[in-house]
C-alpha cells in the first residue's frame, strides 16, 4: 500500500523520450546512425533529400494524447526518399520529462 503513492508519482514524471537520463530542467540528446553494428555503412546512398518528422508529448497528456508518432517508415513516405544515407534522431525533454519533444531526420536519395 505504501507504493501507490511512489507509483502514481512515477507515472506522472515519466515521459516517452530516447533519454537515458532525464535531467531536472533540460536535457537533449542527439544521435546519429550512419554504420551497422558491425562497422559497414548503411547504404551508398547520396544524400540529396532531408526528410523530418517530430512528435511531442507530455506527462499531463499521458492518459490521452502522445502526439503523432514518429517512424522512419512514415518519414521516408512524406519525404519521397527511397534510399537512405543518413539517419539522424533527437529528444528534448523539459522539468524531467513534463514536456518532452522527439525527432527523426532521414538524408539519402
Amino acid at each position: 500500500m505504501k507504493l501507490v503513492p511512489f507509483f502514481l508519482f512515477a507515472v506522472l514524471v515519466c515521459s516517452c523520450t530516447s533519454s537515458p537520463e532525464p535531467g531536472w530542467i533540460y536535457t537533449r540528446n542527439q544521435y546519429h546512425l550512419s554504420t551497422d553494428p558491425t562497422g559497414k555503412t548503411i547504404t551508398s546512398a547520396r544524400i540529396q533529400k532531408k526528410g523530418e518528422s517530430c512528435t511531442f508529448g507530455s506527462a499531463l497528456f499521458y492518459f490521452g494524447y502522445y502526439g503523432q508518432q514518429v517512424s522512419l517508415k512514415e518519414t521516408l513516405l512524406k519525404s519521397g526518399i527511397s534510399k537512405v544515407a543518413l539517419v539522424d534522431r533527437s529528444t528534448e525533454s523539459y522539468l524531467m520529462g513534463l514536456v518532452y519533444f522527439d525527432c527523426i531526420e532521414v538524408w539519402g536519395e
